[in-house]
């Protein structure tokens, strides 16, 4: 079975560990990899070829969308933007979603069942 390498941005560490604990719970065949704030989640993307990323809007040093340009420059993976705000108040997140047919916003508090079933649809259809 294929393994799938997923980044995992937060800097609540709680909540990539949360995300990181049900992912591989559900899909053995899924790596983690955690990073606290942006930039350290860009030094990951420049040493590692992710299948997804996970990525928390508003931390420190860098944010979420940050992380999602320099993902789309070198590698266009699917994003899921993670944002405990309404998406409408980031104008910029406005056509993420048209350039990846894979990329989603989910706000936070999220739903563990909707987050499981994306990442399955996103696993399967980039076999």
């Amino acid at each position: 079975m294929k393994q799938y390498k997923i980044l995992i941005v937060d800097d609540e560490e709680e909540i990539c560990t949360l995300l990181s604990s049900i992912l591989c719970m559900d899909f053995p065949h899924i790596e983690a990899t955690l990073a606290l704030n942006g930039q350290e989640a860009i030094e990951k993307l420049d040493q590692t070829l992710f299948h997804l990323i996970i990525c928390d809007y508003s931390m420190p040093i860098k944010n979420g969308y940050q992380v999602f340009v320099h993902n789309q420059k070198k590698y266009n993976a699917p994003f899921i933007m993670l944002t405990g705000d309404f998406p409408d108040k980031y104008p910029e997140l406005y056509n993420l979603t048209e350039i990846h047919p894979h990329n989603t916003i989910m706000t936070k508090p999220f739903s563990p069942h909707l987050m499981l079933e994306t990442v399955q649809k996103i696993l399967t259809d980039i076999k």
